[in-house]
């Protein structure tokens, strides 16, 4: 049975490996064949190695060219993970590695899997982040010490570039890791880490806001949304445009189409509303109530903004797209329904 078990291991292996150059669509059901569990939309690019015991790969996953994920234990990945360009990811056969949803790797990340990594839900890891589980190089029976500690990284993480985690760290939920920084002791959760003075040193989250976030502002930022858009679109892409406040929506026209764009909270019923197939619903929600509710006396609001569309991708949706980026720092999703 043992002699069974250990030639599948080598035979899923080798499939993998043999499978590299495939495009993804061709690549997937031979993984799956294989005994690898992997959901809906999800994308494995060509030159990318994926080499683990067990793999769990959930819906709507990107793994870039270029990734080597190699001789791990076990891999799991939760839905909408990013797995940057140049990621590298190894073991030695012992290890396993989960990333929960929305999460992301930058360019060029080093993670060591010799003991457990597990990185929560809307976590990131920065270009040439390097995470290790061992310290160990020099002989032990000479006296040198070893390091072999798991690491685990929470939820709602952003680790900046460049940054070294240790083996045995332990990071909390709502954590911002400054760029360059070197990890070797447990951060609590709500806290920045940094550099300052040739050390290190953690405060907490609630330093870098500076605006109170309450309805009266969420009110006024809804009145002025919109008000510099076709300035914008004419300014960087030299595209006459015009965008008219009215009751419940924008009117937006340029010279190839025009649509409306739905407030969700004025209009609540869009039966009687006429909506167009062409038209947009914006929606301002609270993405996380308890982060919000936790965050409330510290002069924070996670704003989740959604553009929904009933119909068809407009062009208009590109600019949209790089007009709240640049004036909100806002990165929206479009989503058809």
């Amino acid at each position: 049975m043992i002699f069974v078990k250990r030639n599948f291991k080598s035979f899923k292996k080798l499939l993998a490996m043999a499978t590299f150059l495939l495009p993804s669509f061709l690549r997937i059901p031979i993984l799956k064949f294989a005994g690898f569990k992997i959901g809906k939309n999800a994308t494995i690019s060509p030159f990318t190695v994926i080499v683990a015991d067990e793999v769990e790969i959930g819906n709507d996953v990107y793994i870039s060219p270029f990734v080597l994920i190699f001789n791990l234990k076990r891999v799991k990945f939760g839905n909408k993970v990013y797995i940057s360009l140049g990621t590298f990811i190894h073991s030695h056969g012992v290890g396993s590695l989960e990333l929960g949803d929305f999460s992301a790797t930058g360019l060029f990340c080093l993670i060591n899997c010799t003991c457990d990594v597990s990185i929560g839900k809307y976590t990131c890891l920065g270009p040439r982040v390097m995470l290790v589980t061992h310290g160990s190089f020099l002989p032990k029976n000479l006296g040198f010490s070893t390091q072999y500690f798991s690491v685990k990284i929470g939820n709602y993480v952003w680790i900046m570039m460049d940054v070294k985690i240790v083996p045995g760290v332990n990071i909390g939920d709502y954590v911002i890791a400054h760029p360059g920084t070197v990890i070797m002791t447990d951060i609590p959760s709500n806290s920045v880490y940094t550099h300052e003075r040739n050390s290190f040193r953690t405060y907490p989250m609630s330093t870098l806001y500076r605006k109170k976030v309450d309805e009266e502002y969420i009110n006024r930022w809804r009145s002025s949304l919109f008000s510099d858009l076709a300035s914008v679109i004419r300014d960087y892409f030299g595209l006459q445009t015009e965008c008219i406040k009215q009751e419940g929506y924008w009117a937006v026209n340029t010279p190839k189409e025009a649509i409306k764009i739905w407030d969700k909270d004025i209009i609540r019923d869009f039966s009687d509303a006429k909506v167009d197939g062409h038209d947009i619903i914006l929606v301002i929600k609270d993405s996380d109530l308890d982060a919000m509710q936790r965050f409330r006396n510290t002069n924070w609001l996670d704003i989740n903004l959604n553009l929904y569309n009933k119909a068809r991708h407009s062009a208009l949706f590109d600019y949209l797209i790089f007009y709240f980026a640049l004036k909100y720092g806002i990165l929206f999703t479009l989503y058809e329904r």
